[in-house]
């Protein structure tokens, strides 16, 4: 299992936990971090947007836009349970990205690998869905003092609806009728 957060400020440090109770032995794991140098396609191509995977709904390889920025290695022992025989196996990894962005970080043990994705932004954007319109308003998420002059993309089911930069800390889209008419076809309205 991991579980990680998924936004993270820049200068906090990363921290994914592993747990398992099938592992009874102490385990190297095999870390890799990556920079995702193209997100508007990374996102755009994944199968579940609730997940991260390097392998698109075309089943296109995203590795091409995804630079390794830090690999090591990840001992981690095993402890037993208290009055039983059951062992637990749980640790941390931990890791400080450089620079803000949108990460992967890749997580393999002999034939296993887990993925996880996480950004790293002080800017937090809360959005609004109507049946017509979408809104967006941004701030910094410590300060909470709006951000001006931000450029947002609007998609549905990885479909681009359109893009404006904020006139001030809020942009405002409204659905056109092919917009309405391609939510409508598809049933599913997720926005990314």
């Amino acid at each position: 299992i991991i579980s990680p957060q998924y936004y993270y400020m820049p200068g906090d440090t990363v921290k994914i936990q592993l747990s398992s109770y099938e592992i009874h032995t102490s385990e190297v794991f095999d870390v890799r971090v990556y920079l995702i140098k193209d997100p508007e396609t990374f996102l755009t191509k994944q199968n579940n947007r609730g997940m991260f995977s390097i392998i698109g709904r075309d089943s296109s390889n995203l590795m091409n836009i995804l630079e390794e920025v830090r690999a090591f290695k990840k001992t981690i022992f095993p402890t037993r349970v208290k009055n039983t025989d059951q062992f637990v196996f749980r640790g941390t990894t931990s890791y400080l990205p450089p620079q803000k962005g949108a990460y992967i970080m890749r997580i393999s043990h002999k034939n296993k690998i887990l993925t996880c994705g996480f950004f790293v932004t002080n800017l937090a954007i809360l959005t609004r869905f109507t049946q017509n319109a979408v809104l967006n308003y941004t701030s910094d998420r410590m300060t909470t003092e709006p951000v001006d002059s931000v450029k947002f993309k609007v998609y549905f089911n990885t479909v681009k609806l359109g893009e404006g930069i904020s006139p001030g800390s809020a942009l405002a889209y409204t659905f056109s009728w092919k917009d309405k008419e391609s939510l409508y076809r598809t049933g599913t309205t997720y926005p990314l």
